[in-house]
């Protein structure tokens, strides 16, 4: 990173004390880019190279940056084996944040049938990276841009929630706290998706049980619940009264 930055510096017009985000952003993704063209670098290379592109992405910027994203996590995906599932879980986690940007309609059906085949994983941390990047889809509200993603992780949802409610070591943490997440969050943005479904109510009768007295759920499952729960009830309120008026 040094080096990058000191490269980068070189050729800005910017100030020797002043860092060029821009600039250092395109020379590390120059540097990667060759790195990931290699036809022999080592499985270990390329996990720690893809890795460190999904955490960079936080800081992209341009239309560009998330296309070329895009581009290394779908040709990685489609020539590596899925029993890399050290890779798998950054690929994943790429290819929705790139998703969660672009929202380009020709990669709907790529970008759904990976998040819905890596939910089948059994795989804990492949499992818990596909729910962070089905987080990035449904906040940028992209999850109306693939209408065959949110009906089936609603039913995930659903169903991993029953099979984890008697589960209280931190993995199952993670994941419940993920669910809930997602549960509460469809229900409150994606009402239309749901509206002829049972979520809504397979949700709410889960919440309950999970705060009933006697409950094995963790102290953060519980005030996640809790305050989800509360949230709606005050969005609900409040819609019920805009309408009154």
């Amino acid at each position: 990173a040094p080096a990058a930055v000191a490269a980068a510096a070189a050729k800005s017009d910017h100030p020797v004390d002043v860092v060029d985000v821009k600039s250092c952003l395109r020379f590390i993704l120059d540097q990667i880019d060759g790195w990931l063209q290699r036809d022999q670098f080592p499985l270990i290379n390329v996990y720690e190279t893809i890795r460190s592109a999904v955490i960079l992405s936080d800081v992209f910027e341009e239309k560009w940056h998330f296309d070329w994203l895009l581009e290394h996590c779908q040709r990685h995906l489609s020539s590596r084996s899925s029993e890399d599932e050290t890779l798998l879980p950054y690929l994943i986690l790429g290819v929705c944040k790139s998703a969660a940007v672009q929202r380009n309609m020709e990669q709907t059906e790529f970008v759904t049938k990976t998040v819905l085949s890596s939910l089948s994983s059994s795989n804990p941390g492949v499992e818990i990276m596909t729910l962070h990047g089905i987080l990035y889809l449904l906040e940028s509200h992209s999850g109306a841009d693939f209408p065959g993603i949110v009906l089936p992780i609603c039913d995930y949802v659903v169903g991993r929630l029953k099979a984890t409610s008697n589960r209280s070591d931190s993995m199952t943490e993670k994941l419940q706290l993920l669910l809930w997440t997602i549960a509460f969050f469809v229900m409150e943005h994606y009402p239309d998706e749901i509206k002829s479904t049972s979520f809504a109510q397979k949700i709410l009768k889960s919440s309950f049980e999970c705060l009933k007295v006697g409950s094995r759920v963790s102290v953060n499952v519980y005030r996640c619940v809790s305050d989800s729960i509360e949230r709606l009830a005050l969005l609900f309120n409040m819609a019920r009264t805009d309408v009154d008026a």
